[in-house]
């Protein structure tokens, strides 16, 4: 599938412009982008992500949808990468992944997309993406220190410190979704354990307190239908979500100090009952020092990851070059 963009790709001597391939490989599709040195997104190709036919099968149709891509530019300096699952950036390896890639885990991604696509690879977590190309050209363009969130099917977050993404002792800072909340123990949680954030404020956790409480197995999009209308118990789930995110929010704006907090992905829509509820009490409880750390909408939507695994690649280029 074909999705063109506005603008033209550069042309040229290879590698010169600073466009490269940004790439944003999802447990249901996967996504490739020719990105200009100016954080342009100039056309797309997605198809269905392979997901339990095994990584060789993911990586065969990221570099196919990337090879048509350079078939519209002559100028493309390396790929992108952004992907669930813990990445050491170093060795462009997943360190850990749940199932829903399955086989992802220890697979050397850097390594083999180099072997099927003939430029250099940088590889980071798709968390980690989003909060560069919001840097880059989103929400919160040009700021430092940012908090990146990305609420959906699960929750992920990315700290951006001096522009850079902070990864830790051990490549795994960010995983907020799995910050354990007092009070909600018996909430089971996709990574095995209990009661963290992933818990009760995802999507499909959501969902499936709707279910608990009501009987009906609904999705997410149905809940958030029905707490805008007259369903008290769709609301009070909504609101739990959003309460227990807004919350966990502002702490870690309280730890941190950001310039900003930038949220996206498909549950936190700035319009809807779960970003009231989480704006309001994210307000309540920073203290008077980060009063005006904004809580931001994303703005790139989901192009998000594409620009900001293509601005990976460019500094990885970058940062190679004597």
């Amino acid at each position: 599938m074909s999705h063109q963009r506005q603008g033209r790709p550069a042309t040229g001597r290879r590698g010169m412009s600073g466009t490269c391939l940004g790439v944003d490989i999802g447990g249901t599709k996967t996504r490739v982008g020719l990105v200009s040195a100016a954080h342009r997104v100039l056309d797309v190709r997605e198809a269905p992500t392979p997901a339990q036919d095994g990584a060789r099968a993911v990586l065969q149709v990221v570099a196919k949808l990337g090879r048509e891509l350079c078939r519209e530019s002559t100028d493309v300096a390396a790929w992108g990468v952004g992907t669930a699952g813990v990445v050491d950036p170093a060795s462009g390896t997943i360190v850990a992944a749940t199932d829903a890639l399955g086989g992802w885990a220890g697979t050397p991604v850097a390594r083999e997309l180099a072997a099927l696509g003939s430029l250099p690879v940088y590889v980071d977590n798709d968390v980690n993406a989003f909060a560069l190309g919001e840097a880059a050209a989103g929400a919160v363009a040009g700021q430092a220190h940012v908090l990146a969130v990305a609420v959906g099917t699960g929750i992920g977050g990315a700290f951006l410190l001096h522009g850079r993404v902070w990864r830790g002792a051990h490549h795994n800072a960010g995983e907020i979704g799995h910050i354990p909340l007092p009070g909600f123990g018996h909430r089971p949680c996709p990574c095995g354990a209990s009661g963290h954030l992933e818990s009760v404020a995802a999507g499909p956790a959501m969902a499936a307190r709707y279910h608990e409480l009501s009987g009906e197995g609904v999705t997410f999009a149905d809940v958030a239908r029905r707490a805008d209308g007259d369903d008290r118990l769709a609301a009070e789930v909504v609101d739990e979500g959003g309460r227990v995110l807004g919350q966990l929010l502002a702490g870690l704006a309280n730890a941190i100090d950001p310039e900003s907090v930038v949220v996206g992905g498909g549950v936190a829509q700035p319009a809807g009952r779960y970003w009231s509820a989480a704006e309001r009490h994210y307000r309540e409880h920073l203290l008077p020092a980060a009063r005006e750390v904004p809580l931001l909408p994303a703005l790139l939507g989901k192009d998000a990851v594409l620009v900001g695994a293509a601005e990976l690649a460019r500094r990885g280029i970058s940062e190679r070059t004597p």
